[in-house]
């Protein structure tokens, strides 16, 4: 099934299009026709609220990967998706506490970027805090492909050693 347009031209030289549900059929000799289902009519007039309705209702029956798959015009591309969960709320936590300040602090006294320094640290924090917690190492893998830190898109091994030798 999908959403047909289809288009007229007025006497007047003014175009038209009209907008109805479809799905194709073939008829005793394997020709393709479309066959019209509900017609909504002019693609002006049509309330674009009930579309939304009648989109979210269908919606509900897919899964969300397939439904949001369903959603995305053309032009847009999924990239990447990756969970915050676990992270996101001790990130909060850290931020509340001001571990986050007092670790750029420090690490601004040694002429490094405090604010990635930090970041760096609560990522290593964040992977021990987790579900399935992982070495350094594969940490930065973890980060890379599994979770987002608001700040960090990716981190190397060497950048969790100088971070943690920040302080000394």
């Amino acid at each position: 099934m999908y959403l047909r347009e289809t288009r007229r031209r007025n006497a007047d030289g003014t175009e038209v299009s009209y907008l109805a549900l479809a799905h194709n059929v073939r008829d005793e000799n394997g020709v393709g026709e479309a066959q019209i289902v509900h017609n909504f009519g002019r693609a002006d007039l049509v309330d674009r609220e009930a579309l939304k309705r009648l989109v979210r209702s269908i919606s509900r029956l897919l899964d969300p990967v397939d439904a949001l798959t369903a959603t995305l015009s053309r032009e847009m591309k999924l990239l990447d998706s990756r969970s915050m969960g676990s992270a996101w709320v001790a990130d909060q936590l850290w931020r509340r506490l001001g571990i986050d300040k007092a670790i750029a602090q420090v690490a601004s006294r040694r002429r490094m970027d405090a604010c990635l320094v930090e970041r760096v640290i609560f990522a290593m924090v964040a992977n021990r805090l987790s579900v399935k917690p992982l070495s350094k190492l594969a940490g930065c893998t973890w980060l890379a492909r599994r979770v987002y830190i608001e700040g960090l898109e990716t981190v190397s091994d060497d950048a969790c050693h100088r971070a943690m030798d920040s302080g000394q």
